[in-house]
């Protein structure tokens, strides 16, 4: 194996011949798995905003390589953990849960006179007693969860606001009201919690999809640069990492580069990558102790970081000062002045 010959500078053209040739791949039996992933994100959003995702992850396909490593599967692990992360199975049916739950359905019995009786004086509430009444008559299933979303929830699915007034006493009698407003922010927070639930679960299906269908986008995009012989700059960053941290090759790199660089200077490391940072990290831990070791400088501003879209992390700005401070005894100077 040698490194590619040929630098690709502008890869603008070479990644919409990879979208147009990845597609036409996805006919092949064996591309059942991305294919249909592909799919499914089209059935929730536009091709534009699809490609646009897709091609997000084939840009940080470095931070994809460096999780991955070692991994048997990677793929499964990520959608493993993200379904731990949640705390949340995508396949859980979590509006079922809730009907079955032993108070909901009795709960929401209860509601439905107070919620009738209410009606008489707010027309709203005359049509959700309605709906209420209708939920409590048929099989619950999601394709009714719409409707118990607009008994309890605003717009912006936030509880309704029912306040205690004369009105409301009124209509259902002091004690009956303050029941009807213990049980109409009890069950809206119940259906919050479902509503939560499955926005998590909306996430975790839209992360399998994209990291099924980008990772085979990404495969397929970094055989096109084979057959060309060539690389682009986010390799160039990745094979420099794995040689630094190879330990059969780093030897004579390190030799080399410190044969060479007595000095770091590293100006507007505000739009630093974090495998920039780790490429840097990898060579100067390297020196342990050794008082030959480079000096380095850093200067930068995280408010100025404007190359996000190439991936840049401001965050790092002060995780590398801190570095720099126990590893290189580096002195901090703030500079709020400008010219």
């Amino acid at each position: 194996w040698r490194v590619p010959a040929n630098l690709i500078e502008d890869a603008v053209l070479l990644k919409a011949e990879a979208w147009q040739t990845w597609a036409e791949s996805l006919r092949a039996a064996d591309k059942a798995a991305p294919a249909e992933a592909l799919s499914g994100l089209l059935e929730w959003m536009p091709l534009a905003s699809v490609h646009k995702l897709l091609f997000g992850f084939l840009d940080k396909r470095a931070e994809w390589w460096a999780w991955a490593a070692g991994r048997a599967d990677p793929l499964a692990d990520a959608v493993a953990e993200q379904q731990a992360v949640a705390n949340l199975d995508e396949a859980r049916d979590v509006v079922a849960e809730m009907w079955s739950e032993p108070g909901f359905p009795a709960a929401l019995a209860e509601f439905l006179p107070m919620l009738a009786a209410n009606g008489a004086g707010v027309k709203q509430d005359a049509e959700r007693a309605g709906v209420l009444a209708d939920l409590l008559e048929q099989a619950r299933t999601e394709s009714h969860w719409a409707g118990l979303q607009a008994i309890f929830l605003t717009a912006k699915s936030e509880p309704f606001v029912r306040k205690p007034g004369a009105a409301l006493d009124k209509r259902l009698g002091a004690e009956r009201a303050a029941r009807f407003i213990e049980l109409h922010y009890s069950l809206a927070e119940r259906v919050l919690r479902a509503l939560r639930q499955l926005q998590d679960q909306y996430a975790l299906r839209l992360n399998r999809l994209a990291l099924t269908a980008g990772s085979d986008l990404l495969a397929h995009y970094q055989a096109l640069k084979r057959e060309r012989d060539g690389l682009d700059f986010t390799d160039a960053e990745w094979l420099a990492l794995q040689l630094l941290s190879d330990p059969d090759e780093s030897a004579a790199l390190l030799a080399r580069l410190d044969a060479r660089w007595k000095h770091l200077l590293l100006d507007e490391f505000q739009d630093a990558n974090p495998l920039q940072w780790h490429i840097l990290t990898a060579w100067l831990s390297a020196y342990g102790a050794d008082p030959e070791r480079p000096t380095v400088f850093m200067v930068g501003d995280p408010k100025q970081s404007i190359y996000r879209f190439r991936r840049a992390e401001p965050r790092l700005f002060e995780l590398a000062g801190s570095w720099l401070t126990q590893n290189f005894a580096a002195a901090v100077y703030r500079q709020d002045e400008t010219r």
